[in-house]
């Protein structure tokens, strides 16, 4: 049976992966992945591999693809996700830091996180925001 994602190695890109296989004093992520990548190059399955290295197929099944995909390289650097985007912009935060030193609504001697959120909502600020990402906005801004 022939493999979708064939991966042969050139002598440079073996000679590379053996010097990372070794890993002495580095982080063994990349060694183990390396040392995954040699043996699929020997014709190893994904099976054989995973057994040997005390990996999961899925995972050695990910990192042949990607290193046909988008080279050696794409699967030894650890990707960094992006960050998620907040739930308040500047003008967002601006309101809230208006409202937080305020003169809280009837019958409450202060504002708390909650009523801060209620109070956002209805006044329609902005989207729906949680006592949480009121919290974190304060305590950027202190």
């Amino acid at each position: 049976m022939s493999l979708k994602y064939a991966l042969p190695l050139t002598r440079s890109e073996r000679q590379c992966l053996a010097r990372i296989a070794r890993g002495r004093g580095g982080p063994p992520r990349p060694a183990v992945r390396a040392r995954a990548l040699l043996k699929c190059d020997a014709g190893a399955t994904d099976a054989a591999v995973a057994a040997a290295l005390d990996v999961s197929a899925g995972s050695m099944g990910r990192w042949r693809r990607q290193a046909v995909a988008e080279g050696l390289v794409s699967v030894m650097v650890r990707r960094v996700p992006a960050p998620r985007p907040g739930q308040l912009d500047g003008a967002g935060q601006a309101h809230l830091l208006q409202l937080a030193p305020s003169a809280p609504p009837a019958g409450y001697a202060r504002w708390t996180l909650r009523l801060l959120a209620r109070e956002w909502a209805a006044r329609g600020i902005g989207p729906r925001i949680s006592y949480e990402t009121v919290r974190r906005t304060l305590k950027k801004t202190n």
